[in-house]
Parts: structure tokens; C-alpha cells; sequence
């Protein structure tokens, strides 16, 4: 099993959703879990609607627990969609609340 793989399972992280990248900082005692997301489609959290992916917001980063000893963060850059709808919206990630910036297990 290599490291994207096991922190997949860790998480719980399931398509489209992938971990693209796993950085250990030994002398910072850190571990850098970078997560993509791999469609080109997502659902409107208001109404379900699914609709194309309009870009990316810039990467942002959540605390998760510990790894070992490690300090561990996973980054991303959430994809956004526009629903005819509502507009132009963030997606969900399913590893945190909409505004929160450590994990849901973190917390």
C-alpha cells in the first residue's frame, strides 16, 4: 500500500475525490496531504442541481489529527460550480464543515 492510499482510506476519501499528494517534513514534523477533486461535475448544495465545474478557489488548508507525532494538514483546491439557480457556489468537501478550517475528525 503506498502513502496516497493509505491516507485515502484514513480519511475516508472516495471519488471524484482523490489524495493527489502526501509530503513528509521530518525536521517539521509534518505531513501535507494535497486532495483533488476529479470531475467536471458537482451537485449545487442548495438544490442538488448538478452542474459544470466553473473553477477553482485558491488552496485552502485544514488541521487534521495528528500523524503519529506529526502535525497534519490537508489542502485543496475546492472546485466552485455556477448553478443556474443560485449562482456561483463552493462545493462541499466531505473531510469539513463549509467554514471551518480544521477537519471534522480534527474537531
Amino acid at each position: 500500500m503506498n502513502d496516497k492510499e493509505l491516507y485515502r482510506q484514513i480519511l475516508g476519501i472516495s471519488g471524484p475525490w482523490e489524495v493527489a499528494k502526501v509530503d513528509l517534513n521530518i525536521e517539521d514534523e509534518k505531513v501535507d496531504i494535497e486532495i483533488i477533486y476529479k470531475s467536471n461535475k458537482a451537485l449545487c448544495q442548495e438544490c442538488g442541481t448538478e452542474c459544470d465545474i466553473y473553477d477553482h478557489s485558491g488552496k485552502r488548508a485544514w488541521r487534521h489529527s495528528n500523524t503519529c507525532q506529526m502535525k497534519t494538514y490537508l489542502t485543496c483546491n475546492i472546485p466552485r460550480i455556477k448553478c443556474k439557480l443560485h449562482g456561483l457556489k463552493t462545493i462541499k468537501v466531505p473531510w469539513s464543515e463549509s467554514s471551518s478550517r480544521p477537519t471534522i475528525l480534527f474537531e
